[in-house]
């Protein structure tokens, strides 16, 4: 059990000190939107690891700290945080949370990292209305697991990389000392409607309500289609550490992710190159699938590029899907890296 709020303020409050102290009264903030009725398991999942950040920064910190009465006190809801978090109902919560998307797509998409969908995001603060200047830069994935991998080469004291709550604190200790000061950038629903592609009656693909049909700057741009068969592509080249296909469906699970060109509103190229989700042929086959189902795209068109088979290339995505994404001798013959 988590203790309430009215417990955590009286145990920590005392006519020798004051409560001006942000961590504490954010902790009260916490406290009380967790105990709030009908929380789900994931949102209580979410505000337990901040909880649990907040207590973990302040029984950090040195000088006065180390003789106030409310370390005790303090360190105790930590311990609770942590029990409940390795706990059965909060990992079922993280479980629920990796898996994303709906039901009827169980198993037909890739999942996402979960240590980087649930680090406390930075828009919490203004959320809650919390006022303790904790660093809480969300870090991608890949980028802390190289952290990790560089500290337990230099370290004693290793960090376990599939232990949830030490990346956690790890992440959170990084970004602390300032060793991490990338910011994944996920976006929240008015951008990500401004990133979708959407079919027009005049046949093209328009982006984000433009009224000019689509075309991809640069050549190329990223896209990731979410469970409801969407299309997002971005307005930006992918930056490493800062917006990855990741970014579009704020780290919720994709049913295939990669870039594409879109010419004057026609798609003309599509392929499965992403470096985060690594989705492999069956992925891009449900991608080209998306494009001839729903959005009556003319595959004898399109452009196809397999790199989970090396960068095989074909003759164009509606041969692609006939032979379900097994080349033939003359397409093999055809790799590149």
């Amino acid at each position: 059990m988590l203790m309430t709020a009215e417990s955590w303020r009286k145990k920590t409050s005392s006519i020798f000190a004051d409560r001006k102290n942000p961590l504490i009264t954010d902790i009260d903030i916490l406290l009380g939107e967790y105990h709030t009725p009908n929380k789900t398991d994931l949102q209580k999942l979410k505000l337990l690891i901040l909880i649990r950040r907040y207590c973990s920064d302040w029984l950090s910190e040195k000088g006065d700290k180390k003789r106030s009465f409310r370390r005790e006190y303090i360190a105790e809801l930590r311990d609770q945080t942590e029990a409940l978090l390795r706990g059965p109902v909060m990992q079922a919560a993280i479980q629920q949370r990796q898996q994303g998307g709906s039901r009827a797509m169980a198993g037909k998409q890739m999942q996402e990292n979960v240590a980087e969908t649930l680090q406390p995001r930075a828009n919490a603060k203004q959320k809650f209305g919390l006022q303790a200047t904790l660093p809480m830069n969300r870090v991608s994935a890949g980028f802390l697991e190289q952290k990790i991998e560089d500290y337990n080469g230099s370290h004693a004291d290793q960090v376990d990389p599939h232990d949830l709550i030490a990346t956690l604190d790890f992440a959170g200790s990084q970004n602390q000392k300032g060793k991490i000061v990338r910011n994944l950038e996920y976006l929240q629903k008015a951008d990500r409607l401004k990133c979708q592609l959407q079919l027009w009656p005049d046949g093209r693909f328009h982006r984000g309500g433009h009224d000019i049909p689509h075309a991809s700057p640069g050549g190329k741009e990223l896209y990731a289609i979410d469970d409801m068969e969407y299309i997002y592509t971005s307005a930006q080249p992918a930056k490493a550490g800062t917006f990855h296909h990741s970014s579009f469906l704020s780290g919720k699970p994709v049913l295939c992710a990669g870039e594409i060109t879109v010419a004057a509103g026609h798609v003309v190229h599509i392929d499965n190159l992403s470096g985060h989700y690594l989705p492999n042929t069956s992925y891009l086959l449900s991608a080209v699938e998306v494009l001839m189902r729903k959005y009556h795209v003319n595959l004898g068109q399109v452009t196809i590029m397999d790199m989970a088979q090396q960068g095989v290339e074909w003759r164009n995505a509606g041969e692609f899907l006939r032979l379900r994404g097994s080349p033939p001798i003359r397409i093999a013959a055809n790799r590149r890296r």
